[in-house]
This record gives C-alpha cells, sequence and structure tokens, in this order.
C-alpha cells in the first residue's frame, strides 16, 4: 500500500486541479517529501545554474513545477491536474518561456498518463500548516 502524501500549497482550485505556493518554507517542506534520490540532483543542478531553476516532474496525479532562485531566496512550487482538465496542458505550455521547458512539460504530461488513475490519490494538496509546525 502506498502512503498518502500531503503537499502543502497557498491557493487549491475548488475543483483540486490546480495547486500553488510561492512560500519558501512550504517550498522546503514540499521537497522534503519528494523521494530521497531527488534532493541531491536538485540542490546540485540549483548550484550549476548561473540564476535559478525551474523544472517539472510528476508527483501522483500531477505535473509540478518547482522554481527556485540561485540564492534560495524566492520561489514557487506549482501542481497541475492535467488530465482531468485536459485543455490545462495547452494553456500552461503557451505560457512557459522557453523551448526546453515546454518540451519538458509536455514529456512529463505523456509519462503521466498510463499511471495516471493508479497515482490519482497518492498526492494531496492542502492549506492547512499543522503538518509541518
Amino acid at each position: 500500500m502506498v502512503l498518502q502524501v500531503t503537499f502543502i500549497v497557498d491557493k487549491i482550485e475548488d475543483d483540486e486541479c490546480l495547486g500553488f505556493t510561492n512560500d519558501m518554507t512550504k517550498i522546503n517542506h514540499n521537497l522534503q517529501l519528494l523521494p530521497d534520490e531527488f534532493l541531491p540532483k536538485f540542490w546540485h543542478a540549483l548550484k550549476q545554474s548561473q540564476n535559478g531553476l525551474t523544472l517539472i516532474i510528476t508527483v501522483g496525479r500531477y505535473l509540478c513545477m518547482i522554481a527556485i532562485a540561485k540564492d534560495k531566496s524566492a520561489g514557487s512550487m506549482t501542481f497541475f491536474d492535467t488530465l482531468q482538465k485536459d485543455e490545462l496542458a495547452n494553456k500552461i505550455c503557451e505560457t512557459l518561456n522557453s523551448t526546453q521547458l515546454k518540451e519538458s512539460f509536455m514529456e512529463q504530461h505523456l509519462l503521466l498518463k498510463p499511471h495516471y488513475k493508479k497515482h490519482f490519490n497518492d498526492v494531496v494538496l492542502s492549506k492547512e500548516t499543522f503538518f509541518f509546525n
């Protein structure tokens, strides 16, 4: 049985297809919930970056876009359920400012499709902060 993971966000749409935070305390908490092998690679890539890092990964039923400034002073973490709302993937892709990021987003979107139902309940978004106080 897979344990359900709760990520903390500031805003959640009513249909839970979109969640967002730009609070670095919450982002750091959420990063700790990702698989152990992810964090060392993430911090290394951030250190090697010029201004910061933006990447897209899958977590449960969500695509998660993580953007963090090189000095870790600012960032954002956005969760998208692009399969529950098909048009959301294309709308998001149109707003991304780099070809590499657009390709990564669509790649992760396609990778998620075959596993979407299996992992639908693996992740929950919450505005409750008692999870990490």
